[in-house]
């Protein structure tokens, strides 16, 4: 399978690079998802409050509420060092 990363392409007769099919985007796209661990999008619906309770009981979990802006500001420096 054709990969980016590795430097294997496919070159028109002109020379010009051909756009990846569209089953091997939905590939990359499929394999981008499956890095991405279940809690981590637990833990971002959370965040956001869009899967809390109505009735207020889990708003400490809403960023800006309890420890969430800290999980952020560790994040952005984390994002410096790369």
């Amino acid at each position: 399978m054709e990969n980016v990363a590795t430097g294997e392409h496919k070159f028109t007769k002109a020379g010009n690079l051909k756009k990846p099919t569209n089953d091997l985007i939905c590939h990359w796209i499929m394999e981008a998802w499956n890095d991405i661990p279940a809690e981590m999008v637990v833990k971002s619906f959370e965040k956001c409050g869009i899967s809390n309770a109505l009735d207020g009981s889990e708003d400490d979990l809403i960023i800006g509420e309890g420890d969430g802006e800290e999980d952020i500001n560790e994040n952005k420096e984390n994002e410096d060092f790369q």
